[in-house]
């Protein structure tokens, strides 16, 4: 069973992406459903893909009004410069709240199984 737009709005507690359509949200869902093992992820692998979402958006919402990823060249004359790519690994998993807790669950998961889980680049 995958999490449901219901899920993400769930955890939106704040609300800060009310305004965002369910065809977004459903769209989006279905990336994160296949980024997520549930057989890694049990019974949590909904809230995750809810999580996953709500990174997603942050990160898009983001990007409309800044820099779309860290600068790789500069131009002082011309005043240009040019962004790398946003990725989804760590690094960007920690620029938001809901990435964080994705984080966290992952670390508590490893633990209790005594395995390793790994971030995808979904």
């Amino acid at each position: 069973m995958a999490a449901t737009v219901d899920d993400v709005r769930c955890f939106d507690i704040t609300n800060e992406f009310k305004d965002v359509g369910d065809p977004i949200i459903r769209r989006l869902l279905a990336r994160a459903t296949a980024c997520i093992n549930a057989d890694i992820w049990g019974s949590l692998a909904n809230d995750v893909e809810a999580l996953y979402v709500l990174h997603w958006i942050s990160e898009l919402m983001k990007g409309s009004s800044g820099p779309a990823g860290p600068v790789t060249a500069q131009a002082a004359g011309g005043l240009s410069q040019s962004y790398a790519a946003p990725t989804f690994d760590d690094v960007s998993l920690s620029s938001s709240a809901y990435g964080r807790q994705i984080i966290d669950l992952r670390g508590k998961i490893a633990l209790n199984r005594n395995t390793v889980i790994y971030t995808t680049t979904c």
